[in-house]
């Protein structure tokens, strides 16, 4: 309420990871929970994180990652397994769950941090950043297509969207920092240092801000 001069705990149950807080309403919000050893389950709160109802694992697999598609109605979750790069799309707040995916390269190990971005413009279209490079559907993550051109084939960390401008994209990457403005047809490297996190000004959007091993 002070912008981060004081804080009051609200809940210690578990680690939490994945913090997503509904833009429109504050009391809504998902995380995940690290739980014990090497067990990553998801969880919903309608309370500003005081209690939660926990989602558990998704078809027996842990949940490594989770993003939230607060524009489209019903809202959307979207989920990533630790099982052959799963993915799945629910459309009731995690009450049930679709496997989704198609195309998606099944044969990578998925972390925490596996990059799953909207398009606000449109959010039928997902970005996906994987070990490969970064993936997109046009079609709410029903199929990918792997799109590098212009890319090396490098592991991505962190994918921007730009918020005025629907077509023109950011990527962290090991090999560097990445642009794109034909929707990631084709890629352009601006920086030649592994980066990974970005932020974009939303005041000033053709700034960006990226983090990086050395600065």
């Amino acid at each position: 309420m002070d912008w981060g001069e004081t804080w009051h705990l609200v809940n210690d149950d578990f680690d939490v990871y994945n913090l997503t807080i509904n833009s429109a309403d504050p009391q809504q919000m998902w995380a995940i929970f690290y739980t014990g050893y090497m067990d990553w389950i998801w969880g919903y709160s309608q309370n500003g994180g005081q209690e939660w109802a926990y989602g558990g694992f998704i078809e027996n697999n842990w949940v490594v990652n989770l993003t939230v598609d607060q524009i489209s109605q019903p809202i959307r979750l979207y989920a990533f397994t630790d099982h052959h790069f799963g993915l799945y799309k629910s459309v009731d707040l995690g009450q049930d769950r679709t496997a989704i995916g198609e195309g998606l390269y099944r044969n990578q190990f998925v972390f925490r941090d596996r990059p799953l971005v909207i398009n606000s413009h449109d959010p039928t279209i997902l970005y996906v950043g994987t070990s490969y490079g970064t993936f997109r559907s046009n079609d709410e993550g029903s199929h990918f297509d792997l799109h590098v051109q212009g890319m090396l084939n490098t592991y991505i960390f962190d994918i921007a969207v730009h918020p005025n401008d629907p077509i023109t994209a950011y990527v962290g990457s090991w090999a560097g920092f990445f642009k794109t403005i034909d929707a990631g047809n084709t890629w352009h490297r601006l920086l030649n240092r592994g980066v990974k996190k970005l932020a974009i000004d939303p005041q000033f959007p053709d700034t960006i801000y990226a983090t990086s091993s050395s600065g």
